[in-house]
């Protein structure tokens, strides 16, 4: 058996005495201590900053004991976290505390209405907040973090709040964490009854504190007023608007049957309190289509079909009530499906489907994902809303996965089916 030696056990800094939280009265005096054994370097900070030992701050060392002493304590400036931090040439190791600061001369009740400040010679400090959460907004489905830092003498209780009810012990949805004097309520995952007002209120035996934050949770955008069928003439003006019941952090995007409508000086976008329009100050035949209004941010998106354009009658431009409508675009569907075949060595296999939709159509045919082209071994026809592949000498290598992809200008579609090899 090896065993290490006494010596390479004591190369690491160890703290023996850890800092402990302390209160102070404003222009008083304080100070904090620490033994450490092993450490030939030692640093303290405040707040994260490094302390370098002047006027403000005392740093003193007396063997393996280190002080720091603020001589005149000022809430503002001094009240919050020190770290005191030890290393040598092997590693490092720390110990942290908190300052609070209470007003000169100010006692606390304490119990039946006695007033204390030293309980067997320690002094008792009120809980107090270092740091405070700020207002949060944040999207449906993200987590949440609301975090503060406490310092004053323990125990302390700590409980949130939302809208002044405790809040229920649900570990799947709320978590709380304290590390240290930071204590964190976690929301996993926002839904929208998470927004309200939220309290952290804290207390020990001489005092008590709270604080509290707004936390706004967004929801994805849904259209109040959708857009409507619109009749507009070419060389008229086309006005297109809905109204949406949230704006914070949305994006809008417009499309005429499928392809993206730009900002352009014939065609102002706009987006202003919570309504988007579309306005074509002349409208030309290539304006004819479907519009889909499209509004979306983090937490999700939604989508609203219009319909437009007409034009006027050729032989009157003044008669306004012979309009012919321009019909609307429809996605591919298929009428007839790919049904699964088994096939005869040898024999011809033939898989088809039938189509409906608005053309012309764009159809391609694959085998395990791979597409396939005409040749010796496969015919592919198409014939008005009839698409059918043709397999010649089926055998064992064409058993597998055939799809039939049919696409137009608004979407697409795929059937799917299963050839096999019979005996």
């Amino acid at each position: 058996m090896i065993s290490e030696s006494s010596d390479s056990l004591l190369d690491y800094p160890v703290v023996v005495d850890s800092l402990e939280d302390i209160c102070a009265e404003e222009n008083g005096k304080a100070s904090f201590t620490t033994t450490i054994k092993y450490t030939t370097r030692v640093n303290w900070f405040f707040n994260g900053q490094l302390v370098k030992s002047g006027k403000e701050f005392k740093c003193s060392e007396d063997l393996d004991k280190y002080t720091l002493i603020i001589e005149k304590v000022v809430k503002e400036k001094h009240q919050g976290e020190y770290v005191c931090e030890a290393s040598n040439q092997h590693g490092s190791d720390e110990c942290s505390a908190s300052l609070s600061v209470t007003g000169k001369n100010k006692s606390f009740s304490f119990l039946s209405g006695i007033t204390l400040l030293l309980v067997a010679g320690l002094q008792l400090c009120p809980p107090a907040f270092i740091t405070k959460p700020e207002q949060q907004t944040m999207y449906v489905g993200k987590r949440a973090m609301i975090q503060c830092v406490i310092t004053g003498s323990v125990p302390l209780n700590v409980v949130w709040l939302k809208n002044n009810q405790t809040l229920p012990t649900v570990p799947t949805h709320y978590q709380i964490h304290c590390e240290k004097n930071k204590h964190t309520l976690e929301i996993i995952k926002l839904e929208p009854d998470d927004r309200g007002l939220y309290v952290c209120k804290v207390s020990n035996n001489v005092g008590t504190a709270e604080c509290s934050m707004e936390l706004r949770v967004i929801t994805q955008p849904n259209f109040v007023k959708p857009l409507g069928p619109v009749a507009a003439v070419v060389g008229a003006p086309l006005h297109l608007e809905c109204q949406v019941d949230e704006d914070t952090g949305v994006n809008v995007t417009w499309t005429r049957d499928g392809r993206k409508v730009h900002q352009s000086p014939d065609c102002k976008l706009s987006f202003e309190d919570k309504t988007v329009s579309l306005d074509i100050l002349k409208t030309t035949l290539k304006d004819c289509g479907n519009y889909v209004c499209t509004v979306t941010n983090e937490a999700g998106s939604a989508s609203y079909l219009g319909t437009s354009v007409t034009e006027p009658n050729i032989q009157s431009e003044k008669v306004f009530s012979n309009k012919a409508i321009c019909p609307p675009l429809e996605p591919p569907s298929f009428r007839k499906e790919l049904l699964p075949i088994e096939a005869v060595r040898g024999s011809v296999a033939v898989l088809e489907c039938e189509i409906s939709g608005s053309a012309p159509f764009e159809v391609a045919w694959k085998k395990n994902k791979k597409r396939l082209s005409p040749d010796n071994k496969y015919s592919i026809v198409s014939q008005g809303a009839l698409s059918s592949l043709e397999i010649r000498s089926f055998e064992s290598a064409d058993t597998g996965e055939y799809e039939c992809v049919v696409s137009n200008e608004v979407g697409s579609v795929t059937s799917k089916s299963v050839a096999k090899q019979r005996g």
